[in-house]
């Protein structure tokens, strides 16, 4: 060992690997065999000599966890609620969130239902430092539901934050966003589709600046809370990233491009046809699922099952005499209809699945519509119509009461749709409509009088 040389590069891109690859065959033109001499010298007389395999793998831990190691491993208790047990499992998740939205930019908080994700964004907004504003669903907004997301930030002593329903995006970015420095997202799978204004507004809100006393700017940090971010497309998970990472220079250890990595995933599923081909379909989406938490969700989620909680913090549980309740297997239960009822329901699903048409969900295709249109927005609508089919046979196995206000509700919305039609207009939903850019069609409405396609609408 006399001597030596470093050699510093990050591995982004195409050329740092060639540049990387060129040097190292470079320095192996020059190499010369290890002599036996040396192997014994490095076993005998060298640092690895005092220590086991074992010793070893320890400091490969200590390494790996050095970030969580070193950090603060404790929270102020003081603004606990009183009665609010310290549970270690919700203590660690704070600790490591806080860690990963300093790091990146954001943070799955993604435990299973029931452990107490609320509360641990409410510990976390505590942790950090800055104004939050938490976007939620309408029920959890209301002061009346104990649960709401107000409630829990004050009983937590939570300082500076604002909630807003999920419905009122367009109210937030009238504000001043540049007030906010943190962002939480409660039920954030609702977010996995961006061919949506829906998610554009959110988009915005979460790509906003922060604006520092000294007048700097700086990114929002982003907290996704949801029990399942990651479904079966790997765009869900692209999507609900991009609101706090660049898709196309990300900040994850050696994943410059995301549209890139989640552009080979698609190609990989779209080999195979989900239907005739399930078995290779679901063997891929596994594969790329396993290579989603590998390459990227292992830096930037929280999760934990009740069984690894039951296994890792079993000890902390038992001293709080607490314990997740054994769920029983279910038991099917069968009942018989009568032979009028059997054929009522059979006529019933023939008509839902295959003599209504679904027009109302798709009205951009078939021989509604004259004209070009592009792939997305029709299987975005033909999906749309599927998924309306399949609500409508949901409501019938539910119950029949179920799927009699939901024909209710359906007749309903058409009688208004017929009534304001036949009063000369319709109202569409399209973005393009919407911003004007359709002629006569601002603010959404279609005026059809005095045109002679007035059927056709």
């Amino acid at each position: 060992m006399h001597d030596n040389l470093e050699f510093n590069v990050e591995l982004k891109n195409r050329s740092d690997y060639e540049f990387a690859l060129e040097k190292f065959e470079e320095l192996w033109k020059d190499s010369v065999e290890v002599t036996e001499s040396f192997v014994r010298t490095v076993k005998t007389e060298s640092h690895l000599a005092q220590f086991s395999p074992f010793e070893l793998y320890l400091k490969f831990l200590y390494e790996y966890f050095r970030t969580e190691l070193n950090q603060s491993r404790e929270l102020d208790q003081n603004y606990q609620p009183d009665g609010f047990l310290r549970l270690q499992y919700q203590h660690d998740a704070v600790l490591t969130a806080k860690r990963i939205v300093e790091e990146y930019g954001g943070v799955f908080l993604a435990d299973v239902v029931g452990l107490g994700k609320t509360y641990m964004a409410a510990m976390l907004a505590r942790e950090l430092d800055g104004r939050s504003l938490v976007i939620a669903p309408p029920a959890l907004t209301d002061k009346n539901n104990p649960g709401a997301w107000q409630n829990v930030f004050h009983d937590f002593g939570v300082r500076g934050f604002h909630v807003e329903s999920v419905g009122k995006l367009d109210e937030i970015l009238k504000q001043d966003l540049s007030k906010y420095h943190y962002v939480f997202i409660d039920e954030a799978h609702r977010f996995r589709n961006e061919d949506n204004e829906t998610y554009e507004k959110l988009h915005k809100i979460c790509k906003s600046k922060v604006k520092l006393p000294n007048g700097e700017l700086k990114d929002k940090g982003i907290i996704l809370v949801t029990a399942t971010p990651f479904n079966n497309r790997p765009n869900d998970l692209l999507s609900l990233l991009k609101l706090f990472q660049s898709s196309r220079n990300s900040t994850l250890p050696n994943l410059l491009n995301l549209d890139n990595f989640f552009g080979n995933l698609n190609k990989r599923l779209r080999v195979f046809h989900r239907i005739n081909d399930r078995e290779n379909y679901v063997k891929t989406m596994r594969e790329n699922a396993r290579e989603v938490r590998e390459r990227i969700l292992k830096y930037l989620m929280v999760r934990r099952t009740r069984s690894e909680i039951s296994n890792y913090y079993g000890e902390d549980l038992a001293k709080q005499n607490l314990k997740f309740p054994e769920v029983a297997d279910p038991q099917a239960v069968f009942y018989e209809l009568s032979n009028r009822e059997n054929e009522i329901f059979t006529r019933t699903i023939e008509r839902i699945a295959r003599q209504i048409s679904y027009s109302r969900y798709r009205p951009l295709i078939d021989h509604y519509f004259r004209g070009d249109l592009d792939e997305n927005r029709t299987t975005a609508q033909n999906n749309l119509a599927a998924f309306m089919k399949v609500l409508l046979v949901k409501r019938l196995e539910s119950s029949f009461e179920a799927f009699r206000l939901t024909l209710a509700r359906f007749i309903s919305v058409y009688q208004q749709f017929i009534k304001a039609y036949h009063n000369g207009y319709v109202y569409l939903n399209s973005r393009s409509h919407r911003s004007g850019k359709s002629g006569n069609r601002k603010s959404g409405r279609a005026d059809f009088r005095g045109e002679t396609r007035k059927s056709g609408g």
